[in-house]
């Protein structure tokens, strides 16, 4: 409080877990993406199988992927690769039993041996319990999705879905019941996805590192 003249947060709703006021100024700055694929024009047949993923953590209460399971059970067409830390998995993957593995694959890989992952998603799913961390966090994940191009299904009330909403990189849904309606549909209409991927990518030129650097340069100049 006595240094900073301005104080940059994820998102400006994390404003409201702060320990005191802060008489400063305050604005957001989430983080970025780096601009990976350029097949923006990937189109997958009605035949074909939606292929979702999701890259993160798996460990309850913050990150309780069991709406995620129960968005995709039954669902015809779908695989979903569940990319997590090994270990994690092994201290938790029981809670999610059963769990169909025609229809879900684990994996364990991370930086760049997720590219290959990626270039095959049709959508990053992100669906959790609902958790006042979520409220305000800007998982980094999101941004590493934008940065690939892939368009984002997640569920509203957090900050993330938001952004999604206001970036128009994906799809938010009110709950479950939403989310499997929307991917049948979306198994059904391949275009929508194709659609939406290309929105993506004119949305990431908009959140690379170097645009945060200048956000960050012209609110520090406007406040000197």
């Amino acid at each position: 409080k006595r240094l900073l003249t301005h104080l940059f947060l994820p998102s400006v709703k994390m404003q409201e877990v702060l320990p005191n006021e802060w008489s400063a100024g305050i604005s957001a700055l989430p983080p970025a993406c780096e601009l990976k694929l350029n097949i923006k024009s990937k189109i997958r047949g009605i035949n074909d199988e939606l292929n979702l993923f999701y890259v993160g953590g798996v460990l309850p209460p913050i990150y309780d992927l069991t709406p995620l399971f129960k968005t995709i059970k039954g669902l015809d067409g779908i695989h979903l690769t569940l990319c997590c830390r090994e270990h994690e998995w092994e201290a938790t993957g029981s809670l999610y039993e059963p769990i169909d593995k025609s229809i879900v694959e684990i994996i364990h890989m991370s930086g760049s041996a997720l590219q290959s992952y990626y270039e095959e998603a049709d959508i990053f799913i992100m669906i959790w319990s609902p958790h006042e961390y979520l409220d305000f966090a800007m998982p980094i994940k999101v941004f590493e999705t934008l940065g690939y191009g892939v368009p984002i299904l997640t569920l509203d009330g957090t900050e993330a879905a938001q952004f999604i909403k206001q970036e128009g990189i994906g799809w938010v849904v009110a709950n479950i019941d939403e989310a499997r309606n929307l991917l049948t549909y979306l198994k059904n209409n391949p275009k929508e996805i194709k659609i939406k991927r290309e929105k993506t990518f004119e949305a990431r030129k908009r959140h690379t590192w170097e645009a945060r650097a200048l956000q960050v340069a012209k609110t520090l100049i406007n406040n000197n």
